[in-house]
């Protein structure tokens, strides 16, 4: 995080689909602290849990079934300990995050997890599932995908579509 009274705009970056057991949020270090001394709060988010794992290779199964709308939720569970903290008194980033501006960041299946964050915080319910209420409602302005998947997550069989967000993609020729 900058050095000064804020407050800053927010960044999380979350990884994407890799052995459950090796972790890669390290990996964003390099990219967290160049954002941080740019005046930005980054954090790095582990999702390693909901990844595929040596056991599931063994079980031969292939990690979680639609456990990609909870990787976009799980980002929007992250934002409302960001909104705590920030509102806490005695807590280090007490007043320090500006949760209007928030910008998103993730890579591969991270990619396509920001884009559903993104889509599922301006809703009051979950779409396939209306039992399940969302109403987040914070200022993500700003989404980042390196090389998303897509298609993992197709609520009413259409992908998540996003409104009134910056939205940059970045796709490699060998990406695999």
């Amino acid at each position: 995080y900058p050095e000064g009274k804020g407050p800053f705009p927010l960044v999380l970056i979350v990884h994407g689909n890799h052995m459950a057991e090796e972790y890669s949020e390290a990996g964003y270090d390099y990219l967290g602290r160049l954002l941080a001394s740019r005046g930005y709060i980054v954090a790095s988010v582990d999702q390693n849990f909901l990844n595929f794992s040596l056991v599931d290779l063994v079980r031969s199964e292939i990690g979680l079934s639609n456990e990609h709308r909870a990787r976009g939720w799980l980002l929007l569970e992250h934002l409302r300990l960001w909104r705590e903290w920030n509102g806490q008194a005695g807590n280090p980033f007490s007043g320090m995050v500006d949760l209007e501006r928030i910008a998103l960041i993730g890579h591969s299946l991270g990619g396509e997890a920001v884009a559903v964050a993104a889509a599922l915080n301006r809703l009051e319910v979950l779409p396939d599932d209306a039992r399940i209420g969302l109403s987040h409602g914070f200022g993500i302005r700003s989404v980042v995908a390196l090389a998303p998947a897509e298609g993992g997550y197709l609520p009413g069989g259409n992908p998540a579509s996003l409104e009134n967000v910056n939205y940059l993609t970045l796709q490699g020729s060998h990406d695999l």
